[in-house]
Order: C-alpha cells, then structure tokens, then sequence
C-alpha cells in the first residue's frame, strides 16, 4: 500500500512539474504575441506621424520576426500576431498612398 500512494504521489507531482511548465511556455509565447503586436501598431503610428518613414515601417512590419519564428505556425497566438502583422501593413500601405508625394509606391 506504502508503494501504491508513493506512485501515486509521484504520478501527481510530475504532473503539476509538466502542467506549470506549460503555464510557462504559454506566458512565455503570449508575451512574444504582444511584444510583435505592439511593435506593428508602433510602426502604423511612426508611418501616419512621419509619412516619409512609412516605406521603412511597411518593411519592418513585413520582416519582422515571420510566422514561425516568435510562434509556431497555425497555432491560435500564430493567428492572431499575423492578422495584426496583414492589418498594419494594410494601414501603412494606405499611408503611402495618401502621402502627397505618393506615386504608385504602395502596392
């Protein structure tokens, strides 16, 4: 019996060991998702206060850490980081489209 709940009891703590490990590995991936989504909405801000810095900010939001780097690919973090990657990058193209010397030079 003294054997069964000895088990039973490490059965449990390497458990709770795996479960906060994955707490976190998850604080972990959700501070990266917010640290990538700040640092677009921080580029759609620099391209509408300094339109000439938008081609720059449109290149750093392309490039900046791509799916599968900070996330892996298809998860629900992934989703979401590269729906706010495509959002800014759809603002800061309008950016350079309504700058006024704008020629074609969003695509």
């Amino acid at each position: 019996m003294h054997r069964f709940l000895l088990t039973v009891v490490s059965i449990l703590a390497i458990s709770v060991a795996a479960l906060l490990w994955q707490l976190v590995l998850l604080r972990i991936h959700v501070a990266f998702a917010a640290d990538q989504v700040r640092n677009f909405q921080d580029a759609v801000t620099r391209s509408l206060r300094d339109p000439q810095s938008a081609d720059e900010n449109l290149e750093y939001v392309k490039f900046y850490y791509p799916s599968g780097t900070k996330q892996r690919t298809g998860t629900t973090l992934d989703s979401l980081v590269e729906s706010v990657r495509k959002q800014c990058l759809k603002e800061i193209e309008q950016s350079l489209r309504d700058r006024p010397d704008a020629q074609g030079l969003a695509p």
